[in-house]
Order: C-alpha cells, then sequence, then structure tokens
C-alpha cells in the first residue's frame, strides 16, 4: 500500500537567497535545468509512488501550487499554510490531511536527492515494521541546526536527535535527511510546541526509528551556494549532447565536452563555445563569440550578449545580458539587465594565483564550493562597467552604476 505523502513547500530563504525570489513565489520555485526546485522533488516521488501528494504552501504563494501542478498530471492536492515558521508548525497545519492514515511520508521541497534514496526509504517502510524512519546524510555542521542531528547505534536506529548541534564531539552523528517515514501521532509532540527533531526524538525514546543512510548526492538548497551545488549535481546527471530539433545552432559554433542540453527555440550565434555540463533553456539567445562552459545553467528566454563567458553560474528567466560580461560562481535572479563590460569577481584579486596552481571550485567526486561570485536580485539593472566582489548580494530591483 502506498503512503500519504506530505511535500513542504514553504520554507523561508537566506538572506542571500531571498534577493532571487518575486513577491508570491518561493524559494522552491527557483529554476535548474527548466525546471524548478520542487518539481525535481515531485517527479522523483512520482517515479517511485502513485500515492497522493498533499503539497503544503504558505498562503499567498499560490504560484507554487500552479508551477508544481505543470510537473505533476494527478494526484497533488493543495494544503495551504495559513501562519506558523517552524517545521514542526507545517506539520500540524496539514493535519486533516494525514488523518486518514497511521502513517505518513515527509519530504522537504527544498531538496536535490537521489531518487534511489527516496525509494530505500520507502521500501524499508514497507519491508521492516518500525514506528519511523529518517534519511540520514553525512555531517554537515552547517545544516545541523536547520535540519537536526540524529545519533545512529551498530545497528541502524536512531538513539538521540539533537535540534541543534551539541557542544563536544558526538559519535555516528548525521543530518536528518528531510526524508522521513512517520506515524501520524507524532503530531501529539508536535501540537504541544515541539519541533520536529524533538517529537523525533520523543519517539526515539520509546520507539523503534530506523536510520536508511543516503548513497547518493543530497543538498538541501538553503543559500545562494546550495543552488550552485544543486545545480552541479543535476546537470552532472545530464547525459549526452542533446540538442532541440526547433533550436538553431550556427555551423561555426563549438560545441564540446557533453553534457549539453539546448532547449526548443534557443539560438546559438556564430562562433561561440559551449562546453559542458551546460543547459540552455528556450528561447535563450547566446551571441558571437560567447562563452558558456563548466556547469552553466541558463534558464528560458535569457539573452546573453557577444564576447561573454559564464561559468558555475546559475541564471534565471527573463535576463538580458549584455556583450563582454564575465559572471563566474554567480546566480542572477529573473528580470535583470546586466549591461556591458561588466565583471563579477569569484576571488579576491590580492589572492588570485596562477591558474596552474589555483585549485578550482568543484574537484570530484565531492561537491566544494571554494568560491562565490555575486549573488544579484531579480528585477535588478547592474549598469556598464561596474565590478561586482566575490560574494557582493545585490537587492532585488536594485540599481548599481559604476562608481
Amino acid at each position: 500500500m502506498d503512503l500519504n505523502i506530505l511535500v513542504l513547500a514553504g520554507g523561508l530563504a537566506s538572506k542571500d537567497l531571498s534577493v532571487l525570489i518575486p513577491e508570491g513565489y518561493n524559494k522552491v520555485l527557483l529554476k535548474i535545468a527548466g525546471k524548478p526546485i520542487l518539481c525535481h522533488v515531485l517527479q522523483s516521488l512520482r517515479k517511485i509512488s502513485k500515492a497522493r501528494i498533499n503539497l503544503l504552501y504558505r498562503r499567498g504563494e499560490e504560484s507554487v501550487y500552479r508551477e508544481a501542478s505543470r510537473c505533476v498530471d494527478e494526484g497533488l492536492e493543495p494544503v495551504v499554510q495559513e501562519s506558523g515558521y517552524t517545521v514542526g508548525e507545517a506539520i500540524v497545519s496539514a493535519s486533516s490531511s494525514l488523518e486518514d492514515s497511521d502513517k505518513f511520508m515527509l519530504v522537504f521541497g527544498d531538496l536535490i536527492l537521489d531518487t534511489r534514496d527516496l525509494s530505500q526509504v520507502i521500501s524499508t517502510s514497507l519491508t521492516e515494521e518500525h514506528d519511523a524512519i529518517v534519511l540520514a546524510v553525512p555531517l554537515d555542521p552547517r545544516k545541523a541546526s536547520t535540519h537536526g542531528l540524529v545519533v545512529i547505534d551498530e545497528l541502524g536506529f536512531v538513539k538521540k536527535v539533537y535540534s541543534s548541534p551539541p557542544t563536544g564531539v558526538v559519535e555516528n552523528a548525521y543530518i536528518a535527511g528531510g526524508v522521513y517515514v512517520l506515524p501520524t501521532r507524532i503530531l501529539d509532540f508536535l501540537e504541544k510546541g515541539m519541533d520536529l527533531p524533538q517529537a523525533l526524538d520523543a519517539l526515539a525514546t520509546k520507539s523503534r526509528v530506523k536510520a536508511v543512510n543516503a548513497e547518493g548526492e543530497w543538498i538541501d538548497v538553503g543559500s545562494a551556494k546550495d543552488l550552485l551545488r544543486a545545480t552541479y549535481i543535476v546537470l552532472s546527471r545530464m547525459h549526452g549532447i542533446f540538442i532541440h530539433e526547433k533550436a538553431t545552432i550556427e555551423k561555426t559554433v563549438v560545441i564540446k565536452e557533453p553534457p549539453i542540453y539546448v532547449d526548443e527555440d534557443a539560438y546559438i550565434d556564430h562562433y561561440a563555445v559551449i562546453k559542458g555540463p551546460v543547459y540552455i533553456g528556450k528561447k535563450s539567445f547566446i551571441g558571437v563569440h560567447s562563452f558558456i562552459r563548466d556547469y552553466s545553467n541558463v534558464e528560458d528566454n535569457v539573452r546573453i550578449g557577444a564576447f561573454s563567458e559564464l561559468r558555475f553560474s546559475n541564471i534565471q528567466s527573463y535576463v538580458y545580458i549584455h556583450s563582454r560580461v564575465l559572471l563566474m560562481d554567480s546566480v542572477v535572479g529573473e528580470n535583470t539587465i546586466i549591461e556591458s563590460n561588466v565583471t563579477a569577481l569569484n576571488i579576491p584579486i590580492e589572492e588570485e594565483e596562477l591558474p596552474k596552481t589555483r585549485s578550482a571550485m568543484i574537484k570530484k567526486p565531492g561537491i566544494k564550493v571554494e568560491k562565490m561570485g555575486a549573488v544579484i536580485g531579480h528585477d535588478s539593472k547592474i549598469g556598464a562597467g561596474v565590478l561586482l566582489k566575490p560574494g557582493e548580494i545585490i537587492r532585488e530591483k536594485s540599481i548599481v552604476t559604476k562608481t
């Protein structure tokens, strides 16, 4: 029997991520490879389960349900969160949708993770008798305070859950990975004001809470740097070179080193170089002699002018980038204009090293972001000749001119 599923899509964004999100939207709608983050989650779930998916979003963010409905054509039920900020409060607000079953699956909507890990959580719940199941992710101290820390014994059971990292070294500690199978009675703890880690700890004290170790890559998109990490994961999963039959690629364009995906009605002008992994969205334009390379994500209706270079960056929809623009390790919100000769530094000039000795941002097999460029908010305008500092955050609807 398929589990009732609750997907949380009302999470608040960090300061640097919030500048990318228009009013009435949510961070789960930020796009990678032509799809909102939320759609990556929903489509992974739909591959392994036909159960009803209850999608929880905040009042005023109806766009979340609208966009999600385009990803999942049936079995998606809206649940509106009227108030509250914590995960526990979000689950309680969906209680009426969960009361028809003894257990439910809880999935955070801002995750990029391996479908096989989702499948393993579900199969464990169906084949083994446990009171609760949690996906355990290798420890990342930055995520412990937002997801909680689970301590696992030698048999794979959770013996302790912390809401925030305790002082000192904790052996066999993992991040609670935002994927759970929970008994509906956990609502009793949450309705008393406990957060989710506290409620899970209360369950683990008297019940059998099983940990399923994540085997694949996992990112919780909580910051702009996380969005770049997630972009790396998604583009790495593409295969080969795909050019839509309605895309236009001029004969002198150089396309090399897959994976590369060029979507419908995209146009790539003469002498441009596309070096994968790269995604270029629908109706986007890449100007003459431009260089798009190394984990660059260009969403729909983006125009990139001549002699521009893009590396390890995520460009949201409806962005107009003029000629001779250099963007590295940067994120650009939708409806933004970047005029000519703009450069986003990804490392302070005084720290620059010779190319042969400088470390790369991504070192396989792990995901390691060592550099950060600019984060440019939606509906902004960056004037000609502006030099953006590493890690600089441009607020939404800003106008930045050269000083």
